[in-house]
Parts: structure tokens; sequence; C-alpha cells
């Protein structure tokens, strides 16, 4: 999903530059995840970071292959429940999934002046989703009572806006991939097929 999600095209198994970036981005897990073992292996976080990371990843690719947003109610009712389950997957990551999907469809409306079906009804369902993991009876003692202690708006604000120091881990932790990332590029670059001069990212 997510090689999908930077290329804007599913992956060819022929050609090695492909190869190349599938393997890297499953290396840079192990940068971006210290206790990779813990996610993966035990169900309780398996359960809540990595299958909701994958559920809306997945999410998110159908937007980015089908970018205009145009669809059929056949295929606006299945994703608007997918979106359903992309937002209540996770209660830290849903409100993000939230903004970000209802500012993608405004602003798909707002370029081409048509509805943007298929994106909107996932936005929708991202909306619904991720109500249903907030006001779950459940919520209010997870983290010790903590979501009874302080609301959504007033922990935003504890935290403030300028949260520098987690893109910076972030960052740091992927500067290796990123290294390696360039070095496949180049090297793709210095004697491109016709097939990849039609690459978005050998062109970039």
């Amino acid at each position: 999903a997510v090689v999908v999600l930077g290329l804007g095209r599913w992956p060819s198994w022929q050609r090695g530059k492909d190869l190349a970036l599938f393997a890297i981005t499953l290396g840079v897990m192990w940068f971006a995840l210290p206790r990779l073992g813990m996610i993966i292996f035990c169900r309780a976080y398996g359960a809540n970071y990595l299958y909701g990371a994958v559920i809306q990843l997945w999410f998110l690719v159908v937007l980015r292959l089908r970018p205009h947003g145009e669809g059929s109610v056949a295929a606006c009712v299945p994703y608007w429940l997918l979106g359903v389950f992309a937002g209540a997957s996770n209660e830290h990551t849903g409100p993000t999934l939230v903004i970000f999907t209802l500012a993608y469809a405004a602003w798909r409306y707002r370029i081409s002046e048509a509805m943007p079906k298929l994106a909107l009804s996932g936005a929708l369902g991202v909306v619904v989703g991720f109500a249903m993991i907030f006001f779950a009876p459940g919520q209010g003692e997870r983290y010790e009572g903590l979501g009874t202690k302080v609301s959504l708006v007033g922990r935003l604000l504890q935290r403030g806006l300028n949260n520098h120091e987690i893109v910076q881990d972030y960052l740091i932790g992927a500067a290796p991939i990123v290294g390696l990332a360039l070095v496949v590029l180049i090297a793709g670059a210095r004697d491109p097929d016709k097939e990849s001069l039609k690459d978005p990212l050998w062109r970039f």
C-alpha cells in the first residue's frame, strides 16, 4: 500500500527499481518502529496499530489510484463501508484521517466543480467510523480514564500545534532509508528505458 501511494500506480514485479523500492519500504519499518516485534506478534498491539494502519493505507490507495473521485453507487457504498472501518481503526489517527478526507473531497469539488462521489462517500464513512470509536462506552476506561479528564480539544491545546519533536524523530529514523532510496533512483536513472521515462518517480 505504501509503494502504491508513493508511485501512484501498481508496482511491476518485472522492474528491478520497483522491487528495490518495495524492499526499502519493508525495511523502513525497522527504523520507524523500534519495537517492531511487539507490534507484529502481540495480538493487542497488532490489532490496535498494525491492522488499523493497513486498513487506513489501503483506504487511501483507492483515492490515489482514482484521484478524480468518480464512482457509481455500487462503488461508493463499499468504499463508504471501508471508510467506516478505517475511521474506527485507531482513535489516535482518526482525527487526522477525518480532516484529510473531508479536505480532499472539498478540494476535488473545487478544482473540478463536480461532486467527487467516491471521495465524499469515503470521507463520510471515516466520520461515522471515528464517531463510533470515539463515543464507544469503554473509551472512558482506557488509559486510566484519560478520556474523561480532558476533552479532545483540550488535549490538543495542552500538547500544542508545534509538535516538531515527533517530526524530527521520524526524519532521523527515516534518514538511512531516504539515502538508500536516492541511491536506487540514481542507479535507475543511469540507463533509463522508455517505460521508466514515463515513471513520475524517475522524473523526480
